[in-house]
């Protein structure tokens, strides 16, 4: 891991912390979302989380999927929201894979309390 994602995973533990967030409630709707991480450990599900969280703390409102997804990309460092893109992707499947990305992330910061509003 880069020293910027072990930061990051440390300002989530934090974050976590001291606002005394309940990891193990958010973990059932979790892994209902990944039903691959049923038979993980659960520190794996919860570290996973923690990461999720550490997204968030670099995502802002409005918190609609197309914003998030705008975002995202941005952050990624792969390729700009609005192209030019690469790999064979045409601008419009580099921006769905951005969408359901956002729409996973959204669903767990609702389940943690992380945000509130419905967009």
């Amino acid at each position: 891991m880069s020293n910027l994602a072990i930061d990051q995973i440390e300002r989530a533990r934090t974050y976590v912390v001291e606002r005394n967030i309940d990891i193990a409630a958010a973990r059932p709707a979790f892994i209902s979302q990944y039903p691959q991480l049923a038979r993980a450990p659960r520190e794996s599900i919860d570290f996973t989380i923690i990461g999720t969280i550490g997204i968030w703390l670099n995502v802002r409102a409005p918190w609609t999927t197309d914003s998030v997804a705008e975002q995202l990309a941005n952050q990624s460092g792969a390729f700009p929201w609005n192209g030019p893109v690469g790999n064979g992707f045409t601008v419009a499947e580099y921006q769905n894979r951005f969408r359901e990305m956002a729409r996973e992330h959204l669903f767990t910061w609702r389940q943690l309390g992380l945000i509130t509003e419905e967009g």
